[in-house]
Parts: C-alpha cells; structure tokens; sequence
C-alpha cells in the first residue's frame, strides 16, 4: 500500500509539473504578412555648421512625417542619405510610431527627364530590415517612388509588402 501511495504521489508530482512547465511555454505566432502603403513629405535639414541648404545636396539627412495603412498609423521618417557619382540616392531610413520603429534601406534612381535637380522624379526599392517595439522582427520589401519640385522637400509613395511577427 506504501509503495502504490509513493507512486501515485510522484504521478501526481510529475504532471503538476508538466503542467506548469506547459502553462508558461510561450505560444509563437506565425509571421502575419501584410500589405502596407505609406505616404512620406520629408525636408533635408541643414547640415551642421551650415546656415542654410542649397540644392542639389548630395548628402544628409531628411526628416518629415509618414502615413502608412496596415494598421501602423502616422509618425515621424528619418534618413541619411547620400547621392553617389551613379545619381541615384542611397539611404537608411527609420520610421517611428506609436507602437515602435521600422526601418530599411532604399535606392532611388532618377527617371529620364528628371536631371533637372529643382523638379526631379525618382523610383526604387526599398527594403525593410527590422523593427522595434511591436514590429520587432519585421522584414519585407517593396517599391518607392518620389517627386520633387525643389531638390529639398520630397513626396513619396512606399508600397510593402512585409511580414509582422
């Protein structure tokens, strides 16, 4: 009788143990993938030591807002960019919102007849290398296509394709 109690206690033992090492698994969601469409207006700012910015400006740093779908919402775009003997524009850039930061990469190349550097119209890829905060993890990629009246303030239209998660 001793031997059939000390077996049913340590069954009992083992699955109160079993079950709390269940309860606190962490449950992993798959990677939801999700169409995004932002809308940028961002301004190149005046470099240091500089007392104003004259186009063309072949390297520095925009900030300016963003509107994106998808759920993510309004916030703020930052990129430092540069404009390399090619003519297209490198940069990194970071969105910050609400919930968190993305941020990625984009090259955008001039389209023919844009040469002009006060009204110039530009197409790219972009591509999205990670986040924080609720889009920690994110990655995915998408195009980019910009205008410009005057080389400092530029509007563009980013559509991603992105996995959340």
């Amino acid at each position: 009788m001793r031997r059939l109690i000390a077996v049913a206690s340590c069954l009992v033992a083992l699955a109160v143990t079993a079950g709390a090492a269940a309860a606190t698994k962490r449950i992993v969601k798959p990677a939801k993938q999700v169409n995004i469409a932002c809308t940028t207006s961002v301004g190149v700012m005046v470099a240091e030591g500089d007392t104003g910015v004259a186009p063309p400006v072949a390297q520095g740093t925009e900030y300016g807002t963003a509107h994106c779908s998808g759920g993510i919402g309004n916030g703020v775009q930052r990129d430092l960019f540069r404009i390399p003997e090619s003519g297209n524009t490198l940069a990194n850039v970071i969105w910050y919102f609400r919930g968190g930061s993305i941020s990625g990469k984009y090259e955008l190349t001039p389209q023919e007849g844009s040469f002009n550097f006060l009204q110039a119209d530009s197409t790219g890829k972009l591509t999205v290398t990670g986040g924080g905060g609720a889009y920690r993890g994110v990655k995915g990629a998408g195009t980019i296509v910009c205008h410009t009246d005057d080389g400092i303030h530029t509007r563009c239209i980013n559509r991603l394709k992105v996995k959340l998660g």
